[in-house]
């Protein structure tokens, strides 16, 4: 979703998620891709482990968690984008044709 793509092979999704890295695009950023890698890790002790000191990532750096907490901040990011760009692209052949878009 960062990058408004899928980053595993969308042929076979299942076992691409499971045997495959992600693709990212080339510019990137690499804080961002290292944090992705940690939620997207195939180990999941490695996956605990890199969970439990998430707020020290450098991707989340500069964000004074306390102050987020206490509602006294916003958010340092937030995506707003048109509802119907998004259901386009997920349910696009999709069997869930209740959705209109």
């Amino acid at each position: 979703m960062a990058f408004f793509d899928h980053p595993f092979n969308d042929s076979d999704v299942s076992n691409s998620i499971l045997n495959d890295l992600p693709d990212y695009p080339e510019d990137a950023d690499p804080d961002l891709v290292a944090f992705i890698d940690k939620f997207l890790c195939k180990d999941l002790q490695k996956r605990k482990e890199a969970m439990t000191n998430i707020r020290d990532d450098p991707f989340l750096r500069g964000i004074n968690w306390e102050e987020l907490e206490m509602g006294y901040t916003r958010p340092p990011f937030f995506v707003q984008r048109e509802v119907n760009t998004i259901l386009t692209r997920f349910m696009k052949g999709s069997e869930h044709s209740f959705l209109t878009y």
